[in-house]
């Protein structure tokens, strides 16, 4: 029926066939399914971009606390994702401390084979997003070239690779500023995730590998599953590492996961993953060879665990809970149930914590799998190490490793091919 007729419309009609990011919806895209979710998920947002409006009212800026860290779980408003993201990366006072540099990269010399690797991946970043287009007015492909070719300048050691197109891409998606892009890709690749895009890889090759052991730990089924076939998780999640979910999962689910990704660093990359496999253990643990377990891990990236972004995030029991984390006054990430939860609801940050594990039955959230009693596995990770260090409140422990002894720890991974793209 049409929408004229008895005053009816198809179900899911109201959803255009571009998302306001840009990207054409798939031809299998379930129109139906998404029109409910974001019925519901659209309340979620006006009552979260009421709260942010608020929180920036003031004069203070954003300061780093238990209230900043529940908001931004919660989901940054599109409307101040850039501000935010700007701000609690760093990004922000990097720039303001370096006026003009960026264009002083630009207005340098080139290098030709630097500007001949961007190139070629132009055409190759994002042929579904409209905006990405030459016939787009304007076209964002001399946007992203100048951010690449202003970063592997800033960056020699890194220069270019494969992958950093994308994530080029959604920083000026969402930042609509080709400046604020770069200090952003700088404040990632430079700071949040050292060593993922350097030549050797080795921070890239190191995190898989703290992976695979945080799988062995809290999902062993999966990983004998894995030793069994044969199979190096490298083969699984490099994508899941190197591309930040692009072109992975749901568009505004990756972003909710940058948005902690810039405010608390790496370890929601291991959180996301291990949310993901969790969920899916009966199902992937179905594979009975090579071929079928790397069909099962992209199954397992769709449908609407991934695209129902609140609740793969932070469900219910999850959202009430102020989240104290290794680097929050040394306390721990915690997440329980909680009855009749009123979604409006903020805990003060002197509430005491308890932790339990969900419901049998119910989906595990990204909150819901911190690994308290594993946490010397993360340190391991370069990234997650390296800010951690770099928090004040980090709870002080003689036995963490220097992050230069971090490198020695992945020289299994070293034998790893290096990733070239996404």
């Amino acid at each position: 029926m049409e929408a004229g007729e008895g005053g009816a419309r198809e179900p899911g009609a109201g959803i255009p066939r571009v998302d306001p990011y840009g990207f054409e919806r798939p031809e299998d895209f379930d129109y139906v399914s998404y029109e409910e979710f974001f019925s519901r998920y659209l309340v979620i947002l006006t009552r979260r971009a009421i709260k942010w409006s608020k929180l920036l009212k003031g004069n203070n800026g954003i300061q780093k606390s238990l209230k900043v860290k529940r908001y931004i779980r919660k989901g940054i408003p599109n409307e101040h994702r850039a501000l935010i993201w700007m701000i609690v990366s760093g990004a922000q006072a990097n720039m303001e401390q370096n006026p003009g540099y960026y264009n002083k990269l630009l207005e340098g010399e080139k290098s030709d084979t630097l500007v001949e690797a961007i190139k070629t991946d132009m055409n190759r970043t994002f042929p579904d997003n409209v905006q990405f287009r030459k016939t787009a007015d304007p076209c964002l492909q001399q946007t992203l070239y100048n951010v690449l070719v202003a970063y592997g300048h800033h960056n020699k050691t890194v220069g270019y690779c494969q992958g950093m197109n994308f994530i080029a891409g959604y920083l000026i998606l969402i930042t609509k500023n080709e400046e604020e892009s770069f200090w952003l890709l700088d404040a990632l690749i430079g700071r949040i995730l050292p060593d993922y895009y350097s030549p050797a890889m080795m921070g890239l090759k190191t995190d898989q590998e703290v992976l695979g052991e945080l799988v062995r730990k809290k999902v062993p089924a999966v990983a004998e599953l894995m030793d069994r076939h044969g199979v190096m998780w490298t083969l699984i999640v490099s994508r899941w590492f190197i591309c930040l979910f692009i072109d992975i999962l749901p568009v505004e689910t990756v972003l909710r996961i940058w948005d902690c990704l810039f405010y608390e660093g790496s370890k929601i990359i291991f959180r996301v993953a291990l949310a993901l496999i969790k969920q899916h253990q009966a199902f992937i643990l179905e594979a009975t060879n090579l071929p079928d377990i790397c069909d099962k891990f992209k199954q397992i990236t769709r449908g609407t665990f991934v695209t129902e972004c609140h609740t793969f995030m932070q469900n219910d029991k999850a959202e009430r809970l102020p989240f104290k984390s290794p680097s929050d006054e040394g306390g721990h990430e915690t997440c329980h149930p909680v009855s009749e939860p009123d979604p409006d609801y903020e805990q003060t940050d002197s509430e005491s914590l308890k932790s339990a594990p969900p419901l049998p039955g119910e989906p595990y959230c990204v909150d819901e799998l911190w690994l308290n009693d594993h946490e010397k596995l993360l340190w391991r990770s370069p990234g997650y190490l390296l800010n951690s260090r770099k928090d004040s409140t980090r709870t002080k422990d003689s036995t963490m490793p220097k992050v230069e002894e971090i490198f020695c720890l992945g020289a299994i991974s070293a034998l790893v091919t290096p990733l070239h793209g996404c």
